[in-house]
This record gives C-alpha cells, sequence and structure tokens, in this order.
C-alpha cells in the first residue's frame, strides 16, 4: 500500500503508517482511514510530534492511496486525530473523505470477473440464501461476505466468480461494498459484501 500527501512535492508516509482502512460502496461512498506514527524527525530535522505539530498533515490537504500500480483513492482530509497514549508511541489517525471514483473506469481496469477459490485467495465466504414465498427457490438470491488476500481490483461494481465453495454456492457474484484493510498483524485484506441472483 502507498500513501502520498499530494503538492509539490509529493510526500510519501508509507515508513510510518501502522494501518489503513479504505471502505466503498455502489452509493459511491468512500472512506479513507489512515494511522501513523507520530513521533519522530519532522520534514526539517527535528525531534517532535511530526505530524500534529508540522503542516503536511492538515485538513484539506490531498491524499492518495495506490496498491501495486492501481489507484485506489483520493481525497482531501477531513479530520486530524491525534493520539498520546500512556507507554507508547504517539500516533495520529486522519481521515480522508475519498473523491467517487467512476464505476465505468473502475470497470474498464478491471477483468469481466475476479476469480476467489476458498483456500486460494479467498480466506472466508459466508453466503446466505434468502427466500420467498412469492418466487420458486430456484430464483431465491444469494447474499455473501467475505474476506481475500489484498486484492486492490477488488472494488465495489466489480464482478467476483467464487469457487471452491460447493455447487450450490460456486459462481459469479456481483460486489455491492469493500474494505481493504492494511495493518501489521494480518497484512493487506479485502472484505466484501456481494450478491447472486
Amino acid at each position: 500500500m502507498n500513501v502520498a500527501v499530494q503538492g509539490p512535492p509529493v510526500v510519501s508516509l508509507d515508513a510510518d503508517v501502522i494501518s489503513i482502512r479504505f471502505c466503498e460502496n455502489l452509493a459511491g461512498c468512500e472512506l479513507l482511514e489512515i494511522l501513523v506514527k507520530n513521533w519522530g524527525l519532522d520534514q526539517s530535522g527535528r525531534l517532535g510530534f511530526k505530524y500534529s505539530d508540522g503542516n503536511l498533515l492538515r485538513i484539506g490537504v490531498g491524499i492518495s492511496l495506490g496498491c501495486g500500480g492501481v489507484s485506489m483513492a483520493g481525497g482531501l482530509i477531513s479530520a486530524l486525530a491525534p493520539h498520546f497514549p500512556s507507554g507508547s508511541a504517539a500516533t495520529l489517525t486522519f481521515t480522508v473523505d475519498a473523491r467517487p471514483t467512476s464505476r465505468n473506469s473502475r470497470r474498464m481496469a478491471t477483468p469481466a470477473a475476479l476469480e476467489l477459490s476458498y483456500g486460494s485467495g479467498l480466506i472466508e465466504f459466508h453466503p446466505i440464501l434468502r427466500g420467498g414465498l412469492k418466487r420458486p427457490p430456484a430464483r431465491n438470491p444469494i447474499v455473501a461476505t467475505g474476506t481475500a488476500e489484498g486484492l486492490p481490483t477488488l472494488r465495489a461494481g466489480t464482478s467476483v466468480k467464487i469457487g471452491g465453495v460447493g455447487t450450490a454456492w460456486s459462481g459469479v457474484y456481483s460486489v455491492t461494498e469493500t474494505t481493504h484493510t492494511f495493518d501489521e498483524q494480518y497484512g493487506y485484506r479485502t472484505s466484501f459484501a456481494c450478491s447472486k441472483a
């Protein structure tokens, strides 16, 4: 995951990132939260609270998130929350109101259906068959949630072909919501909600 502060010059925060959470859904709502180490040398080489006391991260500054050459989100900082915990180093969480990305351009950059198989890229999958008395059982929709190894192209509005979960649950699903997370414990993972008619 690559986090950059926009402006001349573009500054990378990668060395200080502790965790990242990027959420999006089909309504175009995108939210990006990033937790960084806040203690150390600032841009001018002074030791201190390098982000909460500096002018690099402030309300209205542009931030971009990318992974493996895929641009995932970009927007402006809307909130800053420094943390000064007892017994550990200071941190700073900043929230970015990400600019909505066109679903059309996202589809063009993504294969027709990404493929995930349980045990090979797909970590968890939880389908639910929704029933209704007014439609035949074969027409009941399946809704599901899942978690995959980090996949920047798994985005709301894409299709994903799920395999390795049995005949009834395998197939092509439409992704309705995603949450991309990166942290020191689990690395990069993508959680998603999807449906299959």
